[in-house]
């Protein structure tokens, strides 16, 4: 009788699904799929921002090399720096958080400093360049250029802020995982 109640369950007619078993520890320790979305989604854009920052280096030396003083200039070489930043920090730190690398989020967080350092360059130049060709254009023709770029300039913003707070939200979450599995 005392089979009967056997704690090892070898009864033949007993359901395979009675009793769940503990998850093998590789489920348990995979990345939550917003993280892993997120972190793949930045990967591609910082490989994309190899080619944006060569176009940066090359359109610096191009601005270097004319006749007359652009007021670019003095931005080009702050864009190439954020660039090469975003572009270093973003492949390093997505792929270490990608292989459950902690110290990725250190990288992750470079990256965040980096594209709100290039959101900041991007504004100012966009001020200088409304105001170079503002300069030769009539009244209510500017106005339309100066609507015109708000409008254009606030989608941006919005757009770039949502991409960057919802990176931080998979950086933090990240974080927690982190907490949890080491």
């Amino acid at each position: 009788m005392s089979n009967l109640f056997d704690s090892n369950n070898n009864n033949p007619y007993a359901s395979s699904f009675a009793a769940p078993q503990q998850q093998p520890s590789s489920i348990q320790a995979s990345l939550p799929g917003y993280c892993t979305t997120m972190f793949i989604i930045s990967l591609i854009f910082s490989i994309l921002r190899i080619a944006s920052t060569g176009f940066s280096i090359l359109g610096m030396y191009m601005l270097s090399q004319a006749d007359t003083a652009s007021p670019l200039a003095s931005n080009a070489i702050w864009e190439v720096l954020t660039g090469a930043g975003m572009m270093l920090s973003g492949i390093i730190g997505n792929s270490l958080m990608l292989a459950r690398k902690p110290v990725g989020l250190y990288f992750g967080y470079l990256l965040v400093f980096f594209v709100l350092g290039s959101f900041l360059v991007a504004m100012i130049q966009t001020v200088t360049l409304f105001n170079m060709q503002g300069s030769g254009v009539a009244g209510s023709q500017q106005q339309a250029q100066l609507i015109g770029m708000v409008i254009g300039a606030s989608v941006v913003i919005v757009i770039r802020l949502a991409l960057v707070g919802a990176y931080v939200f998979a950086l933090v979450k990240f974080k927690q995982w982190c907490e949890v599995n080491r």
